[in-house]
């Protein structure tokens, strides 16, 4: 995947599409990136869904080392924050809430 804009804030603009990264989550919701990357392996979605929101991908550690990461779209992020407990994940799913809100009553359903 190539990227096409700066990233920000842990998104990136790839192919046309917003995506983060397995390294970000782990980040915003401080937790270990094995963990995170344990976590997407385990989600309970189907393969479509899967296939559609997650791509594996890797990256240099400071070491040097080549490691995975996943990027994933905005749908596999919420998918996977969702599954979250803690401060952090309560701020994004209220977030996430107020949002979905703000854009139903903008399209005035």
């Amino acid at each position: 995947m190539r990227a096409i804009a700066t990233k920000t804030q842990g998104v990136a603009l790839i192919e046309e599409d917003l995506k983060t990264s397995s390294l970000n989550v782990a980040e915003v919701f401080g937790k270990q990136h094995k963990h995170v990357l344990r976590d997407i392996e385990k989600l309970d979605c189907s393969k479509d869904f899967t296939e559609s929101n997650f791509g594996l991908s890797d990256y240099k550690d400071p070491t040097g080392r080549t490691l995975k990461k996943h990027l994933m779209s905005k749908d596999g992020f919420i998918f996977l924050a969702m599954g979250y407990t803690g401060k952090k994940a309560a701020q994004f799913r209220e977030a996430n809430f107020r949002f979905s809100s703000y854009i139903m009553d903008w399209q005035g359903n």
